[in-house]
């Protein structure tokens, strides 16, 4: 499986769950599975390091950087979390409550 596809979260960060079920109400699918390209952009940015047991220098921990003038050390945290995770990054913006990436597995 390519690793931009995965089980998919809701916005609140929860699974993604939809079921259904066969003519005898079992369940035959429920996991929502698509591309998780950008909610891992997501969780990356805001997560801590440490945060993430599977990888603990992992996360960029933007509520470090809120208060911080200089967007560009956030720009180049998020870059270098990213393709640390194996993802190409061709652009990162960061404004005063917006960050925009382009990035792809």
């Amino acid at each position: 499986m390519a690793k931009s596809k995965g089980i998919l979260l809701t916005n609140d960060m929860e699974l993604d769950i939809s079921i259904v079920r066969d003519s005898n109400g079992l369940i035959v699918s429920g996991l929502q599975i698509g591309d998780v390209t950008q909610q891992n952009q997501k969780i990356i940015i805001n997560a801590s390091k440490g945060e993430i047991k599977e990888d603990p220098l992992c996360g960029v921990s933007a509520q470090l950087f809120v208060e911080s003038e200089d967007k560009s050390a956030f720009a180049r945290e998020i870059r270098g979390q990213l393709q640390r995770d194996g993802q190409t990054v061709k652009s990162i913006t960061v404004k005063a409550h917006e960050i925009r990436v382009e990035a792809t597995y």
